[in-house]
């Protein structure tokens, strides 16, 4: 596989993860997240390596920042509602 092709690849996985990620802090119910792949910080330090490796076109790394401004509006969105919150929130 090209770079190209990886490249591509993998902002369409973080994406699609990015999204689930939007629905399971938008449901009704508390949302606990069980693993790293669940916690926001996880997926903004994905993609800020993305952006950082070598090769990104202006549209990848457009696609990118739009997920990342994405994830930020989720993040702050699910922090304004009572008991939804990432792990990376619940330490204790």
């Amino acid at each position: 596989m090209n770079n190209a092709e990886f490249r591509r690849q993998e902002l369409v996985h973080i994406e699609a993860m990015v999204m689930r990620l939007a629905r399971l802090l938008d449901e009704v119910e508390p949302f606990h997240a069980s693993t790293a792949i669940h916690e926001p910080d996880y997926w903004q330090a994905r993609i800020a390596g993305f952006l950082a490796q070598g090769g990104v076109t202006p549209i990848e790394a457009s696609r990118a920042r739009v997920l990342l401004d994405r994830l930020c509006a989720v993040t702050a969105k699910s922090q304004t509602v009572v008991g939804v919150h990432p792990v990376s929130s619940q330490a204790a």
